[in-house]
């Protein structure tokens, strides 16, 4: 195959929407998902919508961000799924109060948003996404006060997906 070719294949492979995370195959019953995340310093709630366009976006991973920067920030990220019926939970570990989630456009019962006095440390949260996707659009929307940013505290370790078993 030329190398025309072979760019050619490549180009018309990658997504619109930017990275997507093939989740298809998990048999440990849980899968990392803290690789290849776009970013965006700023807040803007369109930002949720699952037919939003991050291509433009900085990758990150999020279990490498060093200490949190004060400010708004956003990541998303696009998982393939294999199995509809599979009961879906997201194991997160990140700063309490410094983020919520959004799962297809939705935001997720759990994790909020809170006031410089209501952060703090990392925690470790599951969150219930439900069955029937085949495909999901994560966006956390975060906010890191100088009251959480002034310990050096990353705002994520662990973002993983999982059955409820797992």
């Amino acid at each position: 195959m030329s190398r025309w070719a072979l760019l050619w294949l490549c180009l018309i492979a990658v997504p619109v929407a930017g990275q997507v995370v093939d989740a298809t195959h998990w048999p440990s019953g849980t899968v990392d998902l803290t690789d290849e995340w776009r970013t965006h310093d700023g807040d803007d709630l369109a930002w949720a919508q699952a037919g939003f366009d991050d291509s433009g976006w900085k990758t990150a991973e999020l279990d490498n961000l060093g200490a949190a920067q004060p400010g708004w920030r956003w990541y998303r990220l696009h998982v393939k799924l294999a199995d509809h019926d599979t009961f879906l939970h997201l194991l997160v570990q990140g700063g309490d109060g410094t983020y919520e989630l959004y799962v297809n456009g939705k935001k997720m019962e759990g994790p909020e948003l809170r006031s410089w006095f209501g952060v703090s440390r990392p925690t470790e949260r599951v969150i219930w996404v439900g069955k029937g996707y085949a495909d999901l659009e994560l966006a956390l929307r975060t906010h890191a006060p100088s009251s959480y940013t002034a310990w050096h505290l990353p705002l994520f370790l662990n973002f993983e997906m999982g059955t409820p078993d797992a």
